[in-house]
């Protein structure tokens, strides 16, 4: 009942940021003074990506205990991957 629950909440969650980013996208852009079109995407993608740079930081805290050196490894390119997927997507805002 649980796993239900949580995945109807996922849906939901997953429902309303889609709504909220096709609204955003139907917007009329305006034209600036040079005649350029001056386009921002959503503070959406700024929340997003500090939220995954903290998922990467948590998986460094992993590397505390593990003495496996392939374990090592693997968390520590798992750990950099997201810090770089969400620096980058912070960069986009």
């Amino acid at each position: 009942m649980e796993r239900i629950l949580l995945s109807i909440g996922l849906s939901i969650l997953v429902l309303t940021v889609l709504l909220y980013l096709n609204n955003s996208a139907k917007k009329k852009i305006p034209i600036n003074d040079s005649g350029w079109y001056e386009l921002r995407v959503s503070r959406l993608f700024q929340f997003l990506g500090i939220i995954i740079c903290m998922m990467g930081v948590s998986f460094l805290s992993i590397l505390i205990d593990e003495n496996d050196k392939q374990v090592l490894i693997a968390i520590l390119i798992l750990s950099l991957g997201f810090i770089y997927l969400g620096f980058m997507c912070w960069l986009l805002y």
